[in-house]
């Protein structure tokens, strides 16, 4: 069984929107991967936050809340740090950070201290092969990167607040160490 983490964001003592989107995106990872995957969803502040309450609804098995007086203010090394432990105490399969200015400073220094990859910016996961699929766009949106990920190692994903409704034309498929598809989008013309 993997479980997966999303990292949810609060301001001022309650709970961001686009932590919802976090959680739905790994809840979706969850049930993809199968094998009765949870999702465990950690938000950092300095006491109590509202709206941790509605986190079941989107998909949340679990709601830690890790409470410091730091944490009532963004600090990155902090929340790093505390990350980073709760994920080697829990041994989580794959995490989850939103693709906003805090996820998208957050997620590198977390993904640095634990010396495993991350893959942002994506738009979808799904689970294919015990591989995880991570599509991002690339080219100013005009093409579509899938990355593959085996889940044996913690994995940190960034996910954009939208989606891209491109249809694919081709792909390209090389045999490297690292695979990765070309999803080029129809022209608009």
């Amino acid at each position: 069984m993997s479980t997966v983490l999303a990292v949810l964001e609060q301001r001022d003592g309650a709970i961001r929107k686009v932590s919802h989107e976090v959680v739905t995106g790994a809840r979706r990872l969850a049930d993809a991967l199968g094998a009765g995957a949870n999702v465990d969803a950690l938000v950092l502040a300095a006491g109590p936050v509202r709206g941790t309450d509605q986190l079941g609804g989107f998909g949340a098995d679990k709601v830690i809340t890790l409470t410091n007086a730091g944490f009532g203010m963004y600090a990155p090394e902090g929340y790093a740090r505390a990350i980073a432990e709760r994920m080697n105490t829990a041994g989580y399969g794959a995490v989850l950070f939103a693709a906003s200015a805090m996820g998208k400073d957050l997620a590198p220094r977390v993904a640095a201290r634990l010396g495993r990859p991350l893959v942002q910016d994506i738009t979808d996961l799904s689970v294919a092969g015990g591989a995880v699929i991570a599509i991002r766009p690339v080219y100013a949106g005009k093409a579509l990167l899938k990355c593959y990920e085996q889940i044996k190692y913690f994995h940190a994903f960034e996910i954009e607040v939208f989606h891209f409704g491109f249809r694919s034309r081709w792909s390209v498929n090389p045999s490297i160490a690292g695979v990765f598809d070309y999803f080029f989008a129809k022209d608009s013309a």
